[in-house]
């Protein structure tokens, strides 16, 4: 059976990934924490690892939840809308006032999660990319 690695079960393993993704030196990890400096790198590994083992549930949570948000978005500026037209139908100008104001924060917001969209879509394309494993071989080296 494979022996436990020796971060996994140290007592003070959080601290020792956090320095791990502080990109404080092996050496000084490994006397700072009494463990051998060869295992560290090994362990900056698994924890890459877990962590894009956990991405894709990650990930499909958080755009489901925003995949929420959008439709309730997209639901108030009907809602905003049909308002719109009652207050213009019926000449209210302060409820047309009001109404414009709520639409526009609702646009400007719908505007702001398009361009947010764009960038996700931007950085996807930088994580699979070979330089960023290149770069994360470098680090854990």
């Amino acid at each position: 059976m494979p022996q436990k690695c020796s971060i996994c079960i140290h007592p003070k393993r959080a601290e020792i990934e956090q320095a791990i993704r502080n990109a404080v030196p092996k050496r000084t990890i490994a006397s700072q924490f009494g463990i051998g400096y060869n295992i560290v790198p090994r362990h900056a590994a698994h924890m890459v690892s877990e962590v894009a083992a956990n991405a894709p549930a990650i990930v499909q949570e958080k755009q489901s939840k925003a995949a929420d948000i959008v439709d309730e978005l997209y639901n108030l500026k009907e809602v905003l809308g049909n308002a719109l037209e009652t207050a213009v139908a019926t000449g209210n100008i302060i409820a047309l006032t009001a109404v414009s104001r709520e639409l526009r924060g609702v646009a400007d917001t719908l505007i702001k999660i398009a361009i947010a969209q764009k960038e996700i879509e931007a950085q996807k394309k930088a994580v699979l990319s070979p330089e960023l494993d290149a770069l994360i071989q470098e680090i854990i080296a």
